[in-house]
């Protein structure tokens, strides 16, 4: 396998970046990829918030108490609810709340898609093998196909959340006259959790790629992290926690110590061959 050869750091260079360019004009070809990667975001940062804000803040402030929300409500009050009244209380438990962590899905949609087709799907393509009889390592293959799926998902994360952010508050303006989103903790958690997610994600499918029989089985991988996500959103409805600052340090911890694992079992199975050997 000649692409196993070593070879100089600025050619390398170049051949991971020719690579990582390749995988995204293979990637904006892909439709049945594309549309879940731009449908997501688009639905659960744009239309849905702006929807339901806007219908929060347009209705009368006697029809936004809720039966069987009251437990979130009181403990939404407590964190950031001095001096708001029944609307302003309810828009901002919805944005900080209850869509603002789908935003947390997003790089799982987005690494996952990518991650499959630049793992399984080129060897369901049978063009993984021609790659590795290339001028590249298989460090450098494998470090290419990484970045061209973790880059995207955290870029299209964040320019979701940006997103998000102006159309909730351009929404939420009529009750709240002010900025509702985003705050310190929100900043942080997008900052810092969703390179960690999306790296994870890839990560995972990189270990499990020799026995998907399919893209599609691949990317049932997605379930394990979305899950977790959701049940979050529940808890916190139901008023067993919220979203603060102790939160995502816990999740950062969890998420840090579970990408250097990752980072070690792929590194020793692409340094030994065995995920190659296997495709």
């Amino acid at each position: 396998m000649s692409g196993s050869n070593g070879s100089p750091a600025g050619f390398g260079r170049r051949c991971v970046l020719v690579l990582i360019r390749k995988e995204w004009r293979q990637a904006l070809r892909d439709t049945s990829a594309l549309v879940p990667v731009v449908l997501f975001p688009l639905l659960f940062s744009i239309i849905l918030p702006g929807a339901a804000v806007g219908l929060i803040a347009h209705s009368a402030s006697s029809e936004t108490r809720i039966h069987g929300l009251e437990p979130f409500l009181d403990l939404v009050a407590s964190v950031s609810g001095d001096g708001m009244g029944p609307q302003q209380l309810l828009v901002t438990a919805v944005v900080t709340y209850v869509f603002a962590p789908l935003i947390l899905i997003i790089p799982v949609i987005v690494a996952t898609a990518g991650a499959t087709a630049a793992f399984v799907g080129e060897r369901e393509r049978g063009t993984l093998e021609g790659l590795l009889y290339g001028p590249i390592t298989v460090r450098e293959l494998f470090l290419a196909k990484t970045l061209a799926s973790v880059i995207p998902a955290v870029l299209l994360t964040w320019v979701s959340f940006l997103g998000f952010s102006v159309v909730a508050n351009a929404a939420a303006w009529p009750v709240m006259r002010g900025i509702v989103f985003p705050d310190v903790t929100w900043a942080l958690a997008v900052l810092v959790l969703v390179p960690l997610i999306a790296f994870l994600v890839i990560s995972v499918i990189v270990g499990v790629s020799n026995r998907a029989k399919s893209v599609q089985s691949a990317q049932g991988i997605a379930v394990f992290f979305i899950l977790p996500l959701v049940g979050m959103i529940v808890s916190q409805i139901a008023g067993a926690l919220l979203f603060d600052w102790r939160v995502v340090a816990l999740l950062g911890g969890v998420l840090a110590v579970l990408c250097v694992i990752a980072y070690l079992l792929v590194a020793r199975a692409v340094e030994h061959d065995e995920i190659v050997l296997k495709i």
